[in-house]
């Protein structure tokens, strides 16, 4: 059985993806902050820091939300109703 990883793994990971992409975008731009980067960059360095945690888990980037449904096996039977 695949090991499960724990919330608190997946935090730091977060924590360090940011930390990370600060690190490099100030690097790479001469001095310019994060908030100045491109949204995917943290989210591609998030991603590669949870990636490299042990254990079991799926990682996508830009997959919309309802094939994010299907993979998670969290869409039920029957159409999605627009409520706005």
């Amino acid at each position: 059985m695949s090991k499960q990883i724990s919330i608190p793994s997946v935090i730091n990971a977060i924590l360090s993806g940011f930390e990370d992409s600060q690190k490099n975008y100030q690097e790479w731009s001469g001095g310019s902050w994060l908030w100045e980067a491109p949204e995917y960059l943290i989210c591609s360095t998030v991603a590669k820091n949870i990636s490299e945690i042990e254990g079991s888990k799926f990682i996508t980037l830009e997959n919309g939300s309802t094939k994010t449904l299907e993979d998670a096996g969290a869409r039920g039977q029957g159409e999605i109703v627009n409520v706005f």
